[in-house]
């Protein structure tokens, strides 16, 4: 069996497979699919090339392939999310494809002034991404791990739709929408389901709560001096509340991670979080009160 009857072969079982899921309801892990993606046209980029060369004379195959791989790099730059690996696989098909070198050049075109945009809209600092609650849980580890006392704090945070966590000074986006199959075939799968049911439980009372997020206990659990798993408690959690409900009163600056930053009033009887947004040079511990739209030192 040749390269490509072997490659259509394992093309034809995997979209079986993808019927059978369908037909079963059975999802697939978001990051398997988004490795299988750039992986995919890891492979396309390269086999388009070679298709390119034999179907145009040597300037026009080596024009068109110059800026498949101009544009392959740009892709590796921007937030690559999977519409946008779909769309790449789509336009450099039609490229490699085309019998025609104006209309390939115009879809290369397209695709390298779609990404520049993309490009130009990264005002957003790119957090690593958890899928997973066995990654969310070697994160905690790792961040207790970092730290001497036993117990620490972690805040749980909403930014738009998307739910996020703070721990020290890292911001991690949380992607877990369940049990990947090893969780849920793993001797740990009934704690990590319970982990995963506390999680969306406080993901659901922050947006029905309307508030933009919480501030919970995190504890060391130790075999010796090593820390082999975390305990959550969210009992005591504070909530975090946008920095309106604060206009005109001081609020002092307790951290900053990456664009966000997270402040404490106490003008109430019981200290207030709150958080915004903001790229002000701004220090930890200082006073500051908020006017609405920038913020002033009393």
């Amino acid at each position: 069996m040749s390269q490509n009857e072997m490659l259509e072969d394992l093309l034809n079982n995997f979209l079986k497979l993808i019927i059978a899921s369908e037909i079963l309801n059975v999802d697939i892990d978001y990051k398997l699919i988004e490795k299988l993606m750039i992986d995919f046209n890891d492979v396309i980029t390269e086999l388009s090339k070679k298709i390119i060369r034999r179907k145009f004379s040597g300037d026009k195959s080596r024009k068109l392939n110059e800026e498949i791989d101009n544009i392959y790099n740009k892709l590796q730059s921007v937030k690559s999310d999977l519409n946008i690996q779909l769309l790449y696989t789509k336009k450099i098909k039609n490229v490699s494809l085309s019998s025609d070198f104006d209309l390939a050049w115009k879809e290369l075109e397209e695709l390298e002034n779609y990404l520049t945009k993309k490009e130009e809209e990264k005002v957003e600092i790119l957090s690593p991404i958890i899928y997973t609650i066995t990654e969310l849980k070697r994160a905690l580890i790792d961040y207790l791990s970092s730290v001497s006392s036993d117990t620490s704090e972690a805040f749980l945070i909403i930014r738009g739709d998307e739910f996020m966590i703070v721990l020290g000074d890292k911001l991690y986006q949380l992607r877990i929408n369940g049990l990947t199959i090893d969780e849920r075939n793993s001797m740990d799968s009934i704690r990590l389901q319970k982990a995963l049911d506390l999680l969306l439980r406080e993901e659901n009372k922050i947006k029905n709560q309307k508030i933009l997020g919480e501030i919970f206990n995190i504890s060391k659990i130790k075999e010796g001096n090593k820390v082999v798993n975390v305990m959550i408690s969210f009992a005591e959690a504070k909530k975090i509340l946008d920095i309106k409900k604060a206009i005109g009163n001081k609020v002092r600056l307790v951290k900053k991670v990456e664009d966000l930053c997270f402040f404490i009033s106490e003008a109430e009887k019981e200290s207030v979080y709150l958080m915004t947004p903001c790229n002000f040079e701004l220090k930890n511990n200082e006073e500051y009160i908020y006017d609405g739209e920038k913020f002033i030192q009393p």
